[in-house]
């Protein structure tokens, strides 16, 4: 077994390992631990410290990724690159962290609800602690790319900091330590999964700084200061896409940070469906950006191709798996939570899509086209932040959910097509339908399924049931060529 198949299947099995600790921590323990403006409030502070860490990483995550090639030298330390970027990820941290002072006092006077300004204030100043620390641990576990290390940024990732979560809940319920000192053992526990991806490039020696940067000729650095300021624009922009709905439904909901708690269990039901998108993702990037400097566009059309027909068919299972028990969740969760179940509905929808785009945005941003993202996200995080506030106000949670997936859509609709147009590629084909087919097909079967009393064993019946006719169709028919494939190896390991 090669070492990128080795690092693949790890990659793998940390993401789904993170997926059944993201279901503990977020439907098990945060609804029962922590109060909803409390969970809400948690929330609030890791995606506003992601955001501003976008900026603070300075695009040079995608960065360290698309020029590595050029520098790629064990020898002369790869042209000092790693140096380079940290040295640019510090100085825009700094500006980062100014910017994060300068907006305080509008930030916690947007808050009305009482227990949400009084959480806001207390708290506001663990976007400082927890910024910087993202933003380098971001740009570390892209430069470990380079070197076809994608496990070990799952395990810190998806793994390290859900098993520090659960351990901080479960002292909380058992009354050892207190909400305060919980969020604070929270910021602490990214502070280490950074120190953690120092220690590991270190570790296999690719952790060496010199801040001779003599390698770097004036051409090359001008080229490389252009894509990452348009990759720090175009990220910053792509993740308020994805992520403008929380934080506008912690604002303008009418209990804020309770509704922002609501809206994150369903949330995170709903992105359950892109744990599969990640791995390929993490793969997909090195892999195309050699492909461009080598010109080969038939390998990336083939790659394109298949890898969408693979995301629909394990995509479409997921979302019918959260779909079809919603009820279930909400039975255990409590009826609190109720007004969030369509949440799921719709930032699954939205999910859905995005992966059975495939690596439309990776294909973008490692070409020479890659400011084509930047003006698509600038156009549509206006259009999601009206179509947000509107719906928000009208809706409430769902509203939320539903200008997100109508943004969410609408920008894989034309990423798709800036593909076609300038590559002529595309990912779908008749097989992607056959798919949406059969998971219709599946959802309606799920309506005349007998419920029983007990929310966890009908959710364990329900899925077995709906699992085996979908997975025995696609496979019997070979709707998916890859899956069968890959499962003919596996039995013929296993025999």
């Amino acid at each position: 077994m090669s070492s990128i198949q080795k690092q693949s299947i790890l990659f793998s099995l940390f993401s789904y390992a993170g997926v059944v600790l993201g279901f503990i921590t977020t439907i098990l323990l945060y609804p029962k631990v922590l109060s909803v403006s409390e969970y809400g409030l948690v929330n609030f502070i890791i995606v506003a410290s992601s955001l501003l860490g976008i900026v603070g990483q300075a695009g040079m995550p995608s960065t360290v990724i698309r020029f590595f090639p050029y520098f790629k030298n064990k020898a002369s330390n790869h042209g000092n690159l790693l140096s380079f970027v940290l040295l640019g990820t510090f100085i825009a941290s700094t500006c980062s962290l100014f910017l994060t002072f300068l907006l305080e006092n509008t930030v916690i006077q947007i808050f009305s609800e009482e227990e949400s300004v009084a959480l806001s204030q207390k708290y506001y100043w663990l976007i400082y602690a927890m910024m910087p620390f993202l933003a380098a641990f971001n740009l570390l576990c892209s430069y470990s790319f380079n070197f076809q290390k994608t496990a070990i940024t799952a395990f810190f990732r998806d793994v390290f900091i859900k098993l520090a979560t659960i351990f901080l809940l479960v002292i909380c319920y058992l009354e050892i330590i207190n909400f305060d000192l919980f969020i604070r053992g929270l910021t602490c526990a990214y502070w280490l999964q950074t120190l953690g991806m120092i220690i590991y490039l270190n570790y296999i020696g690719e952790f060496n700084l010199s801040f001779d940067f003599s390698a770097i000729s004036s051409s090359k650095l001008r080229e490389i200061f252009r894509y990452s300021s348009i990759t720090m624009l175009t990220g910053s922009t792509l993740y308020l896409v994805n992520s403008i709905d929380q934080i506008m439904v912690s604002f303008f909901s009418d209990n804020q940070l309770a509704d922002a708690g609501v809206f994150r269990v369903f949330f995170y039901l709903g992105v359950v469906i892109s744990v599969p998108y990640k791995a390929l993702l993490a793969s997909s990037m090195s892999v195309i950006s050699v492909a461009f400097k080598e010109n080969n566009l038939n390998q990336i059309a083939s790659f394109y191709k298949r890898t969408s027909l693979i995301m629909i068919g394990i995509g479409v299972f997921l979302f019918i798996a959260v779909v079809v028990n919603l009820d279930n969740i909400v039975a255990f969760i409590g009826p609190e939570y109720e007004a969030g179940k369509f949440v799921a509905v719709f930032i699954g929808l939205n999910a859905l899509f995005n992966i059975a785009s495939s690596v439309n945005g990776v294909i973008i941003s490692q070409s020479k086209i890659y400011q084509y993202d930047l003006y698509l996200n600038l156009g549509l995080v206006v259009f999601n932040v009206i179509l947000n506030y509107f719906l928000i106000k009208t809706y409430g949670l769902v509203g939320a959910a539903i200008a997100t997936c109508i943004t969410g859509v609408l920008y894989n609709v034309l990423k798709v097509i800036v593909v076609q147009w300038k590559f002529k590629m595309q990912p779908f084909s008749y097989q992607s339908l056959l798919l949406i087919i059969l998971g219709m097909a599946t959802l309606a079967l799920n309506t005349i399924i007998p419920n029983l009393s007990n929310w966890f064993f009908d959710a364990i019946y329900r899925t077995i049931i709906l699992a085996l006719v979908y997975g025995g169709i696609l496979l019997y028919f070979q709707l998916v060529p890859d899956l069968n494939n890959t499962l003919k190896k596996v039995f013929k390991r296993i025999g």
